[in-house]
């Protein structure tokens, strides 16, 4: 059995995929939790021989740098460095930002990509920043590019996080969509385009 695997982007949790599950009827789905927003949980795959993975943002890097021969991956508002988005010094100054005043910088983060009403009571500064580093040294963009595997993609033409642009680039060779109204974060919209995107997509690959 075909087994979904969702991995949010950064400084979101699990939650974000909650609408997504309940409106497609996705049955046990495998939630991974990288701890921004409290205890981390990253789920054991060794058992599972058939893996879809279901990124966002910087959830599609950590899958494609981590999942074991995925049957197919699909990416929401996902890039394959960014860095080659943003100059270094401006991943450095957000790490500062973090450490500095968490809440503040999450507030302006979440405002930018579009969803002012994601509030947590706590932010764990120690995961913000060190997923922070980690966006500031991973360059998967060879591996993206030698992927035998199906690559589906949906962006956002008013995402302010990840300019269209740079999607049609990275996934010109890949089965890109684009929609609207969207920002970086289409799970946590209502947008009908969005889930016959990844209705379609989990069909195809086999759910």
């Amino acid at each position: 059995m075909v087994k979904v695997v969702f991995a949010h982007g950064w400084g979101f949790d699990k939650s974000i995929w909650y609408k997504t599950i309940n409106k497609l009827n996705i049955d046990r789905p495998i939630l991974l939790d990288f701890g921004y927003t409290g205890a981390r949980q990253h789920l054991s795959l060794q058992n599972c021989n058939k893996v879809i993975g279901v990124g966002h943002s910087m959830g599609f890097m950590w899958l494609l740098r981590n999942l074991k021969n995925p049957v197919s991956l699909i990416s929401i508002s996902g890039f394959d460095c960014f860095y080659s988005i943003y100059d270094k010094e401006v991943i450095k100054n957000m790490r500062r930002n973090i450490r500095k005043n968490t809440g503040t910088q999450m507030k302006y983060f979440h405002r930018i990509a579009g969803a002012p009403y994601f509030s947590k009571n706590f932010f764990d500064s120690v995961a913000l920043d060190e997923s922070l580093k980690n966006l500031g040294e991973w360059n998967l963009r060879e591996k993206l590019l030698k992927s035998q595997i199906p690559i589906f993609s949906l962006a956002s033409s008013d995402d302010k996080i990840v300019p269209i642009e740079y999607s049609k680039r990275v996934f010109r060779n890949r089965d890109l969509n684009i929609i609207s109204g969207c920002g970086h974060v289409p799970p946590l919209s209502d947008n009908v385009s969005y889930y016959r995107f990844l209705e379609r997509a989990l069909n195809v690959s086999g759910t």
